[in-house]
């Protein structure tokens, strides 16, 4: 056709072969469907050329093309003409629709509108129509782009003529076929499903175009549904409820679920849907749609608590968490906890009492599923159920008494079955140790999850949750190779360190012993993050429980980071670090987590820590570990790490002679350890960290803001010094270490770190020296 003269084309006997081509085409059974199809890409190709708006519209109605089409192919009766045919059609209807609905909306806008286009536009329309109801979603789907364009503002002036009839096919192509399997792994059933989609998105642009004449719609459709609900046919029923979920989406300004609930007509819609017995549909879909829509619209139910008990009791009863099928099962479980986190997390206040008189209800229910069924239930599922309980006590307004007594009442079963899996199978898990160990961490991680509804949980609820950290550290001991447990059992004390506070201090040295050892390289950052949290929490506190765990710790992090590459080396035995920087990477990221928590100990001021009996003697290794980093290690967020951990040190340790140590400083360094310190800082740091700022291999980054942040700290570390023992900073830093500048490239150097006295101050010489430094040597 590119090659073809549109002229000879639009001759008379030409176009009389293209028709009667089609005409012979349509007709049922017959085998000149591809004839046919060709006839309608002739015409399609013509709409698709360069030409001007206007003739695009004169060749539509000089050729006829759209009486032609109308007479000869059945778009009414499926199979009455080749469906690849009427395919063909609906596509060229929605591009010739494209091109020229805007045009004649615009000439309607300036009144130029001729009465031979308005015919055209009707016919048009007709076509359109027939094709977006044709049963076959391929047919159907092919026009839906040009309904969009029909809603959109401004193309159609008819829009509320228009409207109804747009609506009215939309609600019926959405019904799914009566012999759906709702089964979407299934190819088929997946187009179906594609379909809908874009059917939503239209449906969301007619909302946006009329949104009162949309809910008109909803409220005429809801209302003829055959009565009860609950026996109404599936397509039918899903499909209303569907719309009245999806009405918000096109609602503006966002969010449209708080716009629609000010709407007195949308919310009577919803208190008629929720007194309807339609919780008792014995459909799947028609339940879990209910159930989506009834979330969604929750604040409806704060105004009428009585809906809410209704809801309650169908979403825990045999139409929910005991229905026989899984999906609702699990839809259930976690549409109660989005349920219960929107009518918790409210400002008004009595948002606890929403909640208050339905407490029993829903944790009778739930807790009943969990104990006959927790063995079908996907884990995200129990977990969900388990976390709607804890925001259910925590966030109801019970007592403590109450708390307690239904936290027992539910812990209990739970505490049970892990012992019992313990006790009774204990030779099994030796033998599949990962099967046993994948049940109990999710066992661990439903307490958790249940903790998560307490932020300030009162002593009789602290009580039961800490004998659960006693099954905890059993089941950690029973299976500390699982990595499962040993990252659930982290989540568990890291939610205990929130709820419990300092109660939860003494079960941890134990546990991080079991961590530590245990621990590998793809899960020693949850331990490290532990211990992080321990000393953010704690703080001084913080010195007693990971006393003993501080040097296992770096050991296991030395011991991991040489590992990863010993093992590559094994594997290959050209891999060096040059070869394989990814394992570079790894190694690095490993030596960070011992830079992370030994610059947390020390700036959340648990430096005690460091001068214990245990750690003691190990101070020096630790300065040198750190030295390390800061030195050697080219990541500058690394090196800050270090350098952070050496200003907090001497800004907690040296003193001015006669002064007492800061409050923050829990334990007294001796003098020794002090001078030991300022003797590491000056024949070690400092001279390391001058090869680093002034580095002819390396250039220093000066203009990298995490690099100027080491220079900033480092400064740090001099203004302490020099304020503090300035007779040691003049004897050891300036003459000894920065004299040797003073004939190269910096003859007042000096005089300028004499003249320093404040971070400013340092950072400003150090600047001024590096830059010198750089363009000397370039």
């Amino acid at each position: 056709m590119s090659w073809v003269d549109l002229m000879l084309l639009l001759d008379q006997a030409v176009l009389q072969m293209v028709f009667e081509t089609l005409a012979k085409a349509s007709e049922e059974d017959s085998d000149l469907a591809d004839g046919g199809v060709s006839a309608i890409q002739c015409m399609e190709e013509l709409m698709s050329r360069g030409m001007e708006d206007e003739k695009k519209i004169s060749l539509l109605q000089h050729t006829g093309m759209l009486e032609k089409i109308h007479a000869l192919v059945d778009l009414n009766t499926v199979d009455s003409s080749p469906i690849d045919v009427v395919m063909e059609v609906a596509k060229f209807i929605n591009r010739t629709g494209l091109e020229v609905i805007p045009v004649l909306a615009h000439s309607q806008q300036q009144s130029h509108l001729k009465s031979e286009d308005i015919a055209l536009r009707a016919q048009l329309l007709e076509l359109f129509f027939k094709c977006f109801a044709f049963d076959d979603i391929d047919v159907s789907g092919a026009v839906i782009p040009l309904a969009g364009i029909l809603a959109a503002d401004g193309v159609s002036h008819d829009l509320e003529s228009l409207l109804p009839r747009l609506l009215s096919v939309t609600y019926s192509q959405m019904k799914y076929p009566v012999d759906f399997q709702y089964d979407f792994d299934d190819d088929d059933e997946a187009e179906e499903e594609m379909y809908r989609t874009e059917l939503r998105k239209l449906n969301q642009k007619l909302v946006r175009a009329n949104p009162d004449m949309c809910l008109q719609f909803l409220v005429q459709t809801l209302s003829n549904l055959p009565l009860p609900l609950s026996t109404a046919p599936v397509p039918d029923v899903e499909v209303a409820v569907s719309l009245i979920y999806q009405y918000c989406e096109g609602i503006r300004p966002p969010p449209g679920m708080k716009v629609v609930m000010k709407n007195d007509v949308f919310r009577n819609l919803l208190v008629g849907l929720h007194s309807s017995d339609i919780s008792k549909h014995q459909h799947r879909e028609v339940l879990i749609v209910y159930y989506e829509t009834s979330v969604r619209y929750y604040p409806i139910l704060k105004d009428r608590p009585e809906l809410l008990q209704l809801l309650l009791q169908a979403m825990t009863g045999p139409q929910g968490l005991q229905y026989g099928h899984q999906k609702v099962q699990s839809r259930c479980c976690y549409l109660l906890l989005r349920l219960i986190k929107s009518l918790g997390n409210t400002n008004s206040n009595n948002s606890s009492t929403v909640l208050r008189p339905y407490v029993e209800t829903a944790i009778s229910g739930i807790q009943m599923f969990l104990e006959n069924s927790s063995s079908q239930l996907r884990s995200d599922d129990v977990l969900n159920l388990f976390e709607t309980i804890g925001l259910l006590l925590g966030k109801s307004g019970l007592s403590p008494h109450e708390q307690q007594q239904y936290f027992t009442q539910v812990m209990t079963p739970h505490v049970h079955s892990i012992e019992s899996i313990l006790t009774n199978n204990q030779q099994a898990i030796k033998e599949d140790p990962d099967l046993f160990g994948e049940r109990l961490a999710n066992s661990i991680a439903a307490i958790a999850y249940l903790s998560k509804g307490f932020k300030r949980p009162s002593a009789e609820v602290q009580a039961i949750l800490l004998e659960t950290s006693q099954i905890t550290r059993t089941v950690l001991e029973a299976l500390p190779g699982n990595g499962m447990v040993r990252s659930k059992t982290m989540v568990l004390v890291q939610r205990y360190i929130q709820c419990l506070e300092e109660k939860i201090l003494p079960t941890i040295p134990r546990l991080l012993f079991v961590l530590i050892n245990n621990c590998t390289s793809e899960d020693i950052l949850d331990v490290a993050q532990l211990m992080n949290q321990v000393c953010i929490k704690f703080r001084a506190d913080a010195v007693p429980p990971l006393d003993a765990s501080l040097l296992p710790f770096l050991q296991k992090c030395l011991y991991l980071s040489t590992k990863v590459v010993n093992e590559a080396s094994h594997t290959d035995s050209q891999v060096d670090d040059d070869n394989a920087p990814h394992l570079r990477t790894e190694q690095l990221s490993i030596q960070k987590l011992s830079y992370v928590v030994l610059q947390h100990i020390v700036v959340h001021h648990a430096a005690a820590m460091l001068l214990s009996p245990t750690n003691i003697s190990s101070l020096e290794a630790i300065l040198h570990t750190m030295s390390d980093g800061a030195i050697q290690v080219e990541d500058p967020v690394m090196k800050k790490s270090c350098l952070v951990f050496f200003r907090e040190l001497m800004d907690q340790w040296i003193v001015i002679n006669g002064e007492t140590y800061p409050e923050v400083c829990t334990a007294e360094p001796s003098n020794n350890i002090v001078m030991g310190l300022v003797n590491f800082f000056c024949d070690t740091l400092l001279p390391g960290m001058l090869q680093v700022f002034l580095s002819t291999t390396i250039p220093f980054m000066i203009d990298d803001a995490n690099s100027f942040r080491c220079l900033a700290e480092f400064s740090g570390m001099l203004e302490i010094l020099k304020k503090r023992l300035p007779e040691i900073y003049n004897r050891d830093v300036v003459v000894s270490r920065f004299s040797f500048l003073a004939g190269g490239v910096a003859p007042q150097v000096l005089d300028e770190f004499r003249s320093a006295n404040t971070r400013k101050d340092f950072e400003s010489v150090f600047k001024s020296l590096i830059l010198q430094q750089q363009q000397t040597t370039r």
